[in-house]
C-alpha cells in the first residue's frame, strides 16, 4: 500500500487508493462438501483476528433472509487475494478456497449447533483481477438469532480468514432482512457510491410501505477517552423524507442523495432498520486531501486543525504538516503509511452512523494501534494492550459497550475515565515527534 504524498516528488495522492478492476468473469461453485449438526466445546477466547489485517485475502460478508425459513450468506471476494493454478497443461487457471461457517446459539455460547463448508472453484482464464460474488443458503427459522463463525481458506496456500457476524431474524424490519443491488451486484456493505437507481430487496417484506428518511451527516466525531462521556442522542430530524413500497416479488427502486445517509424503516416508531450511507466513491479507503486532514484532529492543535481545513491547498497543508513533525521525507512517509492505514482499518471495521475513523473504536485504534487482545460478548468489547507476561494482566485497557442505535448494529461507546489522560497524552507527544505510537510496545 502506498501512502506516500507527494513531497514534490512523482508519487501522486492517487498511491493511496486501493480499486478493484472491473468483473468480467462468473463464478464457479462446486457443490456443499458436508453439512453436519454437532455439538462441540468453542475454545474461542481472543477475538483481536476480528479487525485485523494480517490475512493475505479480505472477503466480505452479508447476512440476508431471504425467507421465512432460509438465511442467506452473501459473499465478495477479489481475486487477487487468491492463488490460481492449472490443474493440468491444457485447462485453465483456476483457484480453489472453502467457507465454512459455525453456527452458535448465541455470541456467548460455547456450542456449535451447525455447520456447513462450501468449497468453490473460480476458472479465470487470464488470471486477471475480479471480484468473486456469491451466496451458501442455510436454515434458519425467524423469530431467533444466533452468531455464526465464518472462516475462509485459499486451499491453494492455505491462507485463512476468519470473521464473526451476528444473525438476528427476530424482526421483519432489521438491516437483514434487506439487500441492497448496485450495478447488478449484491452490496455486502451499506456504502452506495452510484448515482443510477439502487434496487432494495426484501421478500419478508413484499407489498409493504417502507419510509426513507434521508439525512445529512451531522454527528461529529470521538472525544479524548479521559472526557466526560456524553449521552448518545440518534433523535434527529431528517432532512427529507419519502415514502415507497415493495412489489409482490419484493422489489423497490430508490435513489439517493448525494451525501449522507438513508434510513429505511416502517415507520418513524421503528427502532430498526436499513442504513445506506453516501460517503467519499472510494470509502473505505482514503482518498482525497479532505480525507488526509480530518483524521488529524485527534493528533493537532486547534489551531493546527483550523489551519489544515481552511487551506486553499489542503494536500500541501497536510504535506507540510507531517514534514514538521517528522524533519525528513524518509520518516514522513512511514509514519503517513502507518497512520492512514489506521484510518482506514478504522474505516474498514468500525463504521457505524459516521464513518469509521470518527468512532471511539476508531480513535482508539489510530492513536494506540491494534490491541494485543479482545475480549468480546454480545454487548460488550475489552481490548488489551500489553506485551510479555502482561498479557493476563494488561497495562492497559479499554471497555467499549454496545449501543442501540437505530442507524447500525455496529456502533460501541468507550467507557471514559480520567486515568486516561496521561497515557492519551503521551501517545500524542509521540505522533506528533513524528514517531509512530504503538501501545504496549
Amino acid at each position: 500500500m502506498g501512502y506516500c504524498l507527494n513531497f514534490g516528488l512523482s508519487n501522486r495522492l492517487s498511491n493511496i487508493v486501493l480499486s478493484y478492476n472491473a468483473l468480467r468473469y462468473i463464478i464457479c461453485i462446486a457443490s456443499i462438501l458436508f453439512v453436519s449438526c454437532s455439538v462441540s466445546y468453542n475454545a474461542e477466547g481472543d477475538y483481536s483476528y476480528l479487525y485485523n489485517r494480517q490475512s493475505i485475502i479480505s472477503p466480505e460478508f452479508k447476512i440476508y433472509h431471504s425467507n421465512q425459513d432460509t438465511t442467506e450468506i452473501i459473499f465478495k471476494i477479489n481475486s487477487a487475494d487468491l492463488i490460481y493454478s492449472r490443474p493440468s497443461p491444457d485447462a485453465s487457471y483456476q483457484s480453489k478456497f472453502t467457507i465454512h461457517y459455525a453456527l452458535y446459539e448465541s455470541l456467548d455460547s460455547k456450542f456449535v449447533v451447525d455447520s456447513i463448508t462450501k468449497q468453490i472453484i473460480d476458472i479465470n482464464p487470464t488470471k486477471k483481477d475480479k471480484l468473486i460474488y456469491g451466496s451458501i443458503k442455510f436454515p434458519f427459522e425467524g423469530e431467533k438469532s444466533a452468531a455464526i463463525k465464518i472462516t475462509t481458506v485459499d486451499q491453494h496456500r492455505n491462507q485463512e480468514h476468519k470473521t464473526l457476524m451476528i444473525v438476528d431474524k427476530t424482526s421483519y424490519t432489521g438491516a437483514q432482512n434487506f439487500l441492497t443491488i448496485e450495478k447488478g451486484r449484491s452490496m455486502t456493505r451499506p456504502y452506495v457510491t452510484s448515482n443510477e437507481m439502487i434496487e432494495v430487496r426484501s421478500e419478508r417484506n413484499k407489498g409493504q410501505r417502507f419510509m426513507i428518511n434521508w439525512f445529512e451527516n451531522g454527528f461529529g466525531i470521538s472525544r479524548p477517552p479521559f472526557a466526560i462521556n456524553l449521552s448518545s442522542t440518534y433523535e434527529i430530524e431528517p432532512n427529507e423524507q419519502h415514502e415507497f413500497a415493495f412489489d409482490s416479488d419484493g422489489k423497490a427502486l430508490i435513489s439517493l442523495p448525494a451525501k449522507g445517509f438513508a434510513l429505511i424503516q416502517k415507520d418513524t416508531t421503528d427502532k430498526d432498520g436499513l442504513s445506506l450511507f453516501r460517503f467519499d466513491v472510494n470509502y473505505p479507503k482514503v482518498s482525497n486531501a479532505t480525507g488526509l486532514a480530518e483524521p488529524l484532529r485527534y493528533i493537532c492543535s486547534n489551531s493546527e486543525y483550523n489551519g489544515l481545513m481552511e487551506s486553499e491547498n489542503q494536500k500541501l497543508a497536510v504535506e507540510q504538516f507531517w514534514l514538521e513533525k517528522c524533519k525528513s521525507k524518509e520518516r514522513a512517509r512511514e509514519i503517513i503509511r502507518e497512520y492512514y492505514t489506521r484510518v482506514n482499518d478504522a474505516n474498514n471495521y468500525f463504521t457505524s452512523h459516521v464513518e469509521g475513523w470518527k468512532t471511539d473504536r476508531g480513535m482508539i485504534s489510530i492513536i494506540y494501534g491494534k490491541p494485543v487482545s479482545i475480549e468480546k460478548r454480545s454487548n460488550y468489547e475489552i481490548w488489551k494492550y500489553g506485551q510479555g507476561g502482561s498479557y493476563q494482566s494488561p497495562s492497559l485497557s479499554f471497555t467499549f459497550y454496545k449501543q442501540e442505535n437505530p442507524f447500525t448494529e455496529n456502533d460501541f461507546q468507550l467507557k471514559r475515565d480520567y486515568l486516561y489522560k496521561p497515557g492519551w497524552y503521551r501517545a500524542l507527544d509521540i505522533w506528533r515527534a513524528g514517531r509512530i505510537y504503538k501501545a504496549g510496545a
